[in-house]
């Protein structure tokens, strides 16, 4: 059996396993002939939206495994009619690389074909449009760029005998691109926060440094504490004109939101971001001691590299909008700790970071940057921080950059925003009520992916948002669960509190679609978790598949039937069968309407 692979994905987020090069979410719709020995087997792209400055890593893979290639170029053409070829960056066996840079107009991109020099140096010529294969991208400006935590699903097609499609699975194609990537120096890292076929809300915590009980830097008729605060006024003020994002304000006046003199204050700031659901904690700042120009300070790689490596990129991107402000770019830095011993260090034993917003931040799970917008002691910097416009830049400059690191676009929720779901749908009224509960959201801003099947992991993480976002501690309880993943901290936290279990291979499967009973299960632990009372049961007699209930899930899909949170597919259960996102939607709604959150 022969198959043609069509892959894709939303962000380049790289990935701690082969296994998440599966788990995606948007199917590529393709038709596939006959292959010959040396026909194509698969055509991988690395992202679904790509900036006009972002490079599209692309693979092809071949049927024939011993083939010799001794070289290839691949054909494109724009949406416009523009035409181009992209040289192979990569041979790998059967596999080629391809890498596309300095995109020469927005709009789709198709890949029309390929040509590569054969075993005997000849040149031979595929075009795609003749073999039904379909593959395509797009390229917007860098600033409209959306990199959410969502992406592309996977779906493999074969002929079977009777020349009848069918589908099949894609592991060869999976191993020969993560060698493939491997062997160019392209890390795979696709892991399910690339591909979790959900634009998650961004929650950004915004702290003004110091207050009256803890008076920062003075110069030049200037205070640092009540700049911090004007200037994370005028970052609410602009981040929330974006959608997508949700913006907490860690202190709202000039007094000590904690009343307090001491350390607590910063470490309880930092705590009630983390408690806020924080993505990304902003700590605001202003300089003294020498110097002029802006820099930020962000997490050392030590003991979450993840954390580090976002923090790096925020920082980049606040420091680009201050930098157009006439302030000289000072560049993100980090300071690693000077104590020595366990006080200076991670509870991995590595070097911690010397400052405690990083620290903290970091320990609790969340990034946590340091943004020094000037100096107040300078003349040059101190003559701006006095014109009230100038502060007013200052944080759009700083929302401007957070909004360009997560991909952020100015604009409210339209009421019928998803073009999957029509007015008079069925589970209509339960895919605005998990978006507004902030529960669900889509797949994009136009695609809620109603019909798609969701995933073990993206549905242990609804649960986890609807708990709050409760603190936890990465163990290796499961073998496939990594720490650092979008989905870590909701699969342990999860599994501290019996809500999943896993499987008997030490698997958690966070990939894997989720079956109507394992939903019906994950819910009704939860309410016990929760102290609910959880002790009606439903006649699953009137069902008749009702004896393919798995033991596990009889007394949760009894209790899901009492409650009305599942009312039947086509008057069968189907326990055993793929909740998609609209099931999950709806029986969302249905157990918040009954039990709250």
């Amino acid at each position: 059996m022969r198959s043609v692979v069509i892959i894709g994905r939303k962000s380049i987020e790289r990935m701690l396993g082969l296994l998440c090069i599966i788990a995606a979410t948007l199917i590529f719709g393709m038709s596939v002939k006959a292959a010959g020995p040396e026909e194509i087997a698969y055509v991988y792209l690395d992202e679904d939206v790509v900036g006009t400055s972002g490079v599209q890593n692309i693979v092809v893979g071949f049927q024939k495994e011993e083939m010799v290639i001794g070289g290839a170029r691949l054909f494109y053409q724009t949406e416009s009619g523009t035409e181009g070829t992209v040289e192979a960056a990569q041979i790998l066996n059967n596999t080629v690389l391809f890498q596309k840079e300095g995109m020469e107009e927005i709009g789709t991109y198709q890949i029309t074909g390929i040509a590569y020099l054969d075993g005997s140096g000849a040149e031979q010529m595929i075009l795609f449009a003749e073999k039904g294969i379909t593959a395509s991208f797009q390229v917007v400006q860098d600033e409209a760029l959306f990199v959410p935590e969502s992406g592309a699903q996977v779906e493999t097609y074969s002929m079977n005998e009777g020349k009848q499609m069918v589908q099949a699975g894609a592991e060869t194609a999976e191993a020969a691109i993560s060698e493939t990537l491997d062997e160019a120096g392209v890390t795979e890292a696709a892991v399910l926060s690339a591909r979790s076929g959900e634009r998650r809300e961004v929650v950004v915590a915004i702290g003004a440094g110091h207050d009256a009980n803890h008076p920062g830097a003075s110069a030049n008729g200037l205070r640092e504490e009540v700049l911090t605060l004007k200037v994370a006024r005028y970052c609410q003020q602009e981040l929330s004109q974006y959608r997508g994002v949700r913006v907490v304000m860690i202190r709202e006046s000039e007094s000590c939101p904690y009343n307090s003199t001491s350390s607590y204050c910063l470490n309880q700031r930092v705590k009630d971001a983390k408690n806020a659901g924080a993505d990304l904690y902003v700590d605001l700042h202003f300089n003294s001691g020498g110097g002029t120009g802006a820099e930020i300070y962000y997490p050392n790689k030590n003991y979450r590299p993840d954390l580090s490596e976002e923090g790096l990129s925020v920082s980049n991107k606040i420091l680009e909008q201050l930098s157009a402000l006439g302030l000289p770019n000072r560049g993100a830095k980090i300071k690693d700790s000077t104590l020595a011993g366990p006080s200076g260090q991670y509870p991995d034993g590595s070097k911690a970071d010397y400052f405690t917003t990083n620290v903290l931040a970091k320990e609790l799970g969340l990034t946590g940057i340091i943004v020094e917008h000037a100096f107040l002691d300078h003349g040059y910097d101190a003559a701006k921080l006095q014109d009230e416009n100038f502060l007013r830049q200052l944080g759009i400059a700083d929302a401007t950059g957070i909004a360009q690191k997560y991909g952020l676009v100015k604009g409210t929720w339209q009421e019928n925003q998803y073009t999957d779901v029509p007015d008079g749908v069925w589970y209509k009224e339960a895919v605005e009520y998990v978006r507004d509960q902030g529960i669900m959201f889509g797949m994009n801003d136009e695609y809620f992916g109603a019909a798609e099947p969701l995933r073990r992991a993206h549905f242990v993480t609804m649960i986890y948002r609807m708990a709050g976002k409760p603190q936890t501690i990465y163990t290796d309880r499961f073998l496939d669960v990594g720490n650092g993943l979008f989905y870590t901290e909701p699969v342990m936290w999860a599994a501290e509190n019996g809500i999943v279990t896993g499987y008997d291979n030490g698997m958690f499967g966070p990939s894997d679609h989720i079956t109507r009973e394992q939903l019906a299960t994950m819910l009704y632990r939860y309410a016990k978790v929760k102290g609910k009372d959880v002790s009606k049961r439903g006649d699953l007699s009137k069902f008749p598949d009702s004896s393919y209930i798995s033991e596990f899930a009889q007394e949760a899909v009894s209790w899901a039937v009492a409650e009305k949170i599942i009312t039947g597919d086509q008057g069968e259960i189907n326990p055993q069968g793929q909740a998609n996102r609209a099931h999950a939607a709806t029986m969302m709604m249905r157990y918040t309407q009954i039990y709250g959150k």
